[in-house]
C-alpha cells in the first residue's frame, strides 16, 4: 500500500490501522465490492445524462460522485498514510538536525 520504509515513521496505533485496511483491501469481499460500485458508477452515469428534470440529474451526479469516492478509497487512503508518514519523516529529519545544531 504505501512504501515499507515510511512505515516506521508512524505511530503504533496508526501502523494498526494501516494493516487492518491493506487486509481488507485484500479480501475476495473487498474485489466483489469494487465489482459492484463499478456497476452502480455506471448506472449513475447513464442515469446523470438521461434525467428528465435538474433535481434528478443532480442527485444523480450526487451518487456517482459518492461511488467515485469509494472506488478510489484504496488509493486515497494509501495517499493519506503515505502523507502521515512523510510528514513524521520531515518531522524526525527537523529534530536530528535541531540536536546537531543544539550540539554545536
Amino acid at each position: 500500500m504505501i512504501d515499507q520504509s515510511l512505515i516506521k515513521y508512524l505511530g503504533e496505533e496508526t501502523q494498526t490501522r494501516l494493516r487492518a485496511f491493506e487486509q481488507m483491501f485484500e479480501t475476495p469481499g473487498w474485489k466483489l465490492t469494487q465489482e459492484f460500485l463499478e456497476h452502480r458508477y455506471k448506472m449513475q452515469k447513464l442515469a446523470v445524462l438521461s434525467a428528465t428534470s435538474w433535481e434528478d440529474n443532480r442527485v444523480a451526479a450526487g451518487m456517482m460522485a459518492v461511488l467515485g469516492d469509494l472506488l478510489r478509497l484504496e488509493e486515497s487512503t494509501a495517499a493519506e498514510f503515505e502523507s502521515m508518514a512523510l510528514e513524521a519523516q520531515e518531522t524526525a529529519a527537523e529534530e536530528v538536525i535541531d540536536g546537531e545544531l543544539e550540539y554545536e
